[in-house]
């Protein structure tokens, strides 16, 4: 996509009817990953791999509906901040350590911003594929191919838009090999799993709203939430074991 093209987009940018709460709540609420949250079986199991801060497990109290049936679990290379609103976190850095307790089956795997940073990414998938329960499901979120060819953030900010990533090599931690969608869902199928969504993740109706508050505020979150939709720098993938045939008749 054209720098011009979003910087035209980024002045342009006004709010929506919401106040700013508001839209940010609508934000999180109709996001795939916040979705996938609220959706869960009752009482499910949940890892989260990758877990960063902590910040997945607000999703149990806030948008609306709240979900404290959910047992959480955390698996990140440092101890995130939140890290004890968890019901268990485990240390480790992929592939060398892989996450145990106990070896518990979860009803869900959430890997958001994961698979670009370890090696051998497909291999996890089929660590994925054991871990889940026979009901289990797994998100997982990644840069989408059109994040190689985007302005980076120093070519943006020299524009006047300031985001914490405007290209996929902008991050250093990020393999040089991306993570292509085809591949991922193929081992996906491979392992047993149904591909329930494959999808880019686009929240037209409130991006405008989150860059002229990000601009307003001089907050660089939610205008790089905005200018990740607008462009279509993140894709995810929802995955789910089959039903056992006793369930299905």
């Amino acid at each position: 996509m054209d720098i011009n093209v979003i910087c035209e987009w980024a002045e342009s940018a006004q709010r929506t009817s919401l106040d700013d709460g508001a839209a940010l709540e609508a934000w999180h609420l109709l996001s795939p990953r916040c979705r996938f949250v609220k959706t869960l079986p009752r009482d499910a199991r949940l890892l989260d791999v990758g877990a960063g801060d902590g910040s997945l497990q607000i999703y149990r109290r806030w948008p609306a509906p709240q979900r404290l049936d959910l047992a959480m679990f955390a698996f990140a290379v440092s101890r995130g901040d939140l890290f004890d609103q968890y019901q268990d976190s485990e240390l480790g850095a992929w592939p060398d350590s892989k996450p145990d307790f106990g070896g518990m089956t979860f009803e869900a795997i959430v890997a958001a911003n994961f698979i670009e940073h370890i090696d051998a990414p497909l291999d996890f998938l089929h660590w994925v594929a054991r871990r889940l329960s026979p009901q289990g499901s797994v998100y997982l979120e990644w840069p989408g191919s059109e994040s190689l060819s985007l302005p980076t953030a120093d070519e943006l900010r020299a524009s006047g838009l300031d985001v914490m990533a405007g290209n996929y090599f902008d991050d250093s931690t990020h393999r040089p090999e991306l993570p292509q969608t085809n591949a991922v869902i193929n081992v996906l199928r491979d392992a047993g799993l149904m591909i329930d969504e494959t999808r880019t993740v686009r929240l037209p109706f409130l991006q405008d709203h989150l860059m002229a508050m990000g601009k307003t505020q001089d907050d660089i979150v939610p205008r790089t939430l905005a200018y990740w939709s607008f462009t279509g720098w993140c894709q995810y993938v929802i995955a789910r074991r089959q039903y056992p045939e006793s369930l299905t008749g």
